[in-house]
């Protein structure tokens, strides 16, 4: 066997290992994604400190720009989510956003990095928005039932 005919069956056998471990990956994510869906908690969350950054430079290595990638749970243009998306400023805020099942395996990978900081950022949100419900239905003075409404309108 040639060095090439051996190198494209090494090439061959890494490509095999490769493409399962990226669907183990894909998979992962699929599952995680899941269980943040069904938990249909409806908060939004972005987090702030990007998942990747890439920095641009020209040919005298001055740097020309960043492109960061972010990560977040939010309802997206194909509904709630795992989504990424890039921006070459200091916003979390996402431009054009993509599911993170379908974001390349280097975003993938380091979303799942991500996940633990993801969960505490979903936790804390989600604690802010049940303190806002609280407030506002403390705060309101609507009749509980009904019934209640219908005998308040007898009243006037």
């Amino acid at each position: 066997m040639n060095d090439m005919s051996r190198l494209l069956t090494d090439l061959s056998n890494l490509s095999v290992r490769l493409n399962q471990e990226s669907d183990a990956l894909t998979d992962l994510v699929a599952r995680f994604e899941t269980v943040l869906c069904d938990l249909k908690l409806g908060v939004e969350v972005s987090l702030q400190k990007p998942i990747s950054s890439e920095v641009w430079v020209d040919e005298k290595n001055h740097v020309e720009g960043v492109t960061k990638t972010h990560l977040g749970f939010c309802k997206g243009d194909q509904g709630w989510g795992l989504y990424v998306w890039k921006s070459e400023h200091d916003e979390a805020t996402p431009d054009t956003e993509r599911h993170l099942r379908d974001a390349s395996r280097d975003d993938r990978i380091a979303a799942v990095e991500h996940f633990p900081a993801l969960l505490k950022a979903m936790k804390e949100q989600a604690e802010e928005v049940i303190g806002e419900l609280q407030r506002v239905n403390k705060s309101t003075n609507f009749p509980a039932t009904f019934a209640e409404i219908a005998r308040e309108a007898l009243k006037r």
